[in-house]
């Protein structure tokens, strides 16, 4: 390579570094953390995590997020002091040296596949993680109904009880002695 075309290539990379903090890895992050936001939520107000069945699915899909996400922020950390190895390396390159434009390309050929390996743990890591969630909230609904939570407003019922308390009330078909203390449910 010669001078121009050292600097010409320290440049691109100096300025996919400065962006690469808005590429899709940065999308990544935020479905990983909206995703633990949102089963968390939705598993709570439909489901109720307390009468849940299956619970390890759930701490399992968790902690695949949440290991989607450490290696999510590895990915970045990475990233960054790939591209600062890169540029050192080539403030040193001489001119014309064939054999450090081979070594350039080695760097970067090591520092894309290991980029590349951990990009795709992230996608595993989180596409396990939501899997399992899906799993975790379909059981739930569908083997066990009575634990999904009615999500209407609960209705209040008014008895006004006669102030001779000789009659007794009848309610949906169940007569009521308005004498006697009734556990309301």
């Amino acid at each position: 390579m010669n001078p121009k075309q050292i600097a010409e290539y320290r440049e691109k990379i100096d300025l996919q570094l400065k962006e690469k903090s808005g590429e899709i890895e940065s999308h990544i992050s935020l479905i990983i953390v909206a995703a633990l936001g949102f089963f968390l939520t939705i598993n709570e107000k439909f489901i109720g995590l307390k009468d849940a069945s299956l619970k390890y699915l759930l701490l399992l899909s968790i902690s695949s997020l949440f290991l989607s996400f450490g290696i999510f922020l590895l990915s970045k950390y990475l990233t960054t002091h790939y591209d600062r190895q890169l540029i050192d390396f080539l403030d040193q390159m001489e001119p014309y040296n064939h054999l450090a434009d081979q070594q350039l390309l080695g760097l970067w050929r090591s520092f894309d596949g290991k980029l590349s390996a951990i990009r795709s743990a992230i996608y595993c890591t989180l596409g396990i993680g939501i899997l399992l969630e899906l799993v975790f909230f379909w059981y739930n609904v569908e083997s066990n109904p009575r634990n999904v939570r009615d999500t209407k407003p609960s209705q209040v019922i008014t008895i006004i009880v006669d102030s001779s308390k000789e009659k007794a009330l009848q309610i949906y078909g169940r007569y009521i002695d308005p004498l006697k203390q009734h556990k309301t449910q």
